[in-house]
């Protein structure tokens, strides 16, 4: 007997420390039959809860493209006093959750008319990092038009570098800020665009956000200031204990039980944030473009559009913070997809690129017998398209092609469709 109730208590302290993990105060909300992990403390309770921050500006430096050119540089330390004087910190007048921080306007806006409590992040303390980003690990898009820049970088190097260089926050939330700068997941820069990931880095135990601070950007980067920095925020308080890190497009942490269809029809997943990127319901942009929602407007700053728990379930009342009007209807279900007979056959190797010379950008791929998608999801990373559409003609002589669009085309679309690819060169 005296065995067994050791048993039992080694499982209550493991069960204890799988609900601790992280460094910041998270509580259980309930949507429907659904209970969810949010961060902070518990609005409906008449309670403070004050979470420290740990702002990291980073400062990422890329090789010069070619063998002495100095490197480039996009660093967010200017970004710091914009970033600490926005309604991320500072108090603001939000439409239905009172005069009060963004993140905490978004958790009183979940429970709505019983908010009572608040959670408030304290004044950060600022650490600054460097991280040297390798051939392979990322590279700078720049307008030759207007001058601006972005860089589209591997998140989960950025992720492991950040936290070789920053210990264990305990008690802490780190909120890592980069400038002009989108992610590839999986360490494959076709699968692109984010603005940022968040969770629980799992070498430190860490909580974290990382997003982006845009500024001067090229024209096809349309989110502005600390629009995707706070898209990441509201995802981590909403799912506090995302793996970034899992590999797949399985979720972590919060999982709804049907996945959820995006503005573009595209299916989201069964996770706060879509598969892979970690988009918001509120997105249009199309797969492997940059990332973009309509903006809440506070003052002269963007903040990001998003979906509250209840959206997700299917639940009565408000479905988005901070505009309620942003998805006035539930989450509708992922519709049925065509088989994917990708797996079908074996599975292609890329061949390697003779005299290939550090830092040389040049992607290279074949795409058959898988899933339709339109020419304009093609991501804006590749350096050539090559598109073919044509079917053996039965009724001609052998080896005549007739014209025949792909899937889902008029050929009115796929010709408007080329002339916008070819437009942005």
């Amino acid at each position: 007997m005296r065995v067994k109730w050791m048993c039992l208590s080694l499982l209550g302290v493991l069960s204890v420390i799988a609900q601790a993990q992280g460094t910041v105060p998270v509580f259980q909300y309930t949507a429907g039959n659904q209970t969810f992990t949010l961060a902070g403390g518990d609005p409906a309770k008449a309670t403070t809860t004050r979470i420290p921050v740990t702002l990291v500006p980073l400062k990422l430096s890329f090789p010069g493209s070619r063998p002495g050119l100095l490197p480039r540089v996009l660093d967010a330390t200017a970004d710091v006093p914009s970033i600490t004087a926005s309604p991320i910190f500072q108090s603001f007048a939000f439409p239905a959750s009172g005069n009060t921080q963004y993140t905490d306007a978004l958790l009183r806006s979940t429970v709505a008319s019983t908010a009572a409590g608040h959670t408030l992040l304290e004044k950060p303390v600022i650490k600054a990092i460097s991280i040297e980003i390798p051939a392979g690990h990322g590279y700078v898009l720049s307008s030759k038009k207007d001058g601006g820049r972005v860089a589209v970088v591997d998140m989960q190097y950025v992720q492991h570098e950040l936290f070789k260089q920053l210990p264990k926050q305990d008690g802490r939330l780190v909120l890592a800020v980069t400038h002009n700068v989108t992610f590839f997941a999986e360490a494959d820069d076709t699968i692109c665009c984010a603005t940022g990931t968040h969770g629980v880095d799992k070498t430190t135990g860490t909580s974290f956000v990382l997003g982006s601070y845009f500024a001067k950007t090229p024209a096809i980067v349309r989110e502005r200031d600390i629009q995707p920095l706070t898209q990441q925020l509201a995802e981590f308080f909403n799912d506090p204990l995302h793996d970034p890190l899992t590999q797949g497009n399985k979720p972590t942490g919060n999982v709804v039980q049907t996945g959820w269809a995006m503005a573009t029809g595209a299916c989201g997943g069964r996770g706060i944030g879509s598969a892979y990127f970690l988009l918001q319901p509120t997105n249009t942009n199309h797969k492997n473009n940059f990332p973009f929602a309509e903006p809440f407007v506070a003052k002269q700053y963007h903040l990001s559009n998003v979906a509250l728990v209840p959206w997700y379930t299917g639940g009565s009342g408000t479905y988005s913070f901070p505009d309620k009007n942003a998805l006035p209807a539930p989450a509708k279900p992922c519709g049925a997809r065509r088989p994917d007979n990708s797996t079908s056959g074996s599975v292609p190797t890329a061949a390697a690129i003779p005299n290939d010379q550090p830092g040389t950008h040049r992607l290279i791929g074949y795409w058959n017998g898988s899933r339709d998608f339109k020419l304009t999801d093609v991501a804006p990373q590749w350096d050539i398209i090559i598109e073919a559409f044509a079917v053996p003609d039965h009724s001609a002589p052998e080896g005549t092609l007739k014209f025949t669009p792909p899937n889902g085309y008029t050929p009115e679309q796929l010709q408007a469709d080329i002339a916008q690819m070819k437009s942005k060169g």
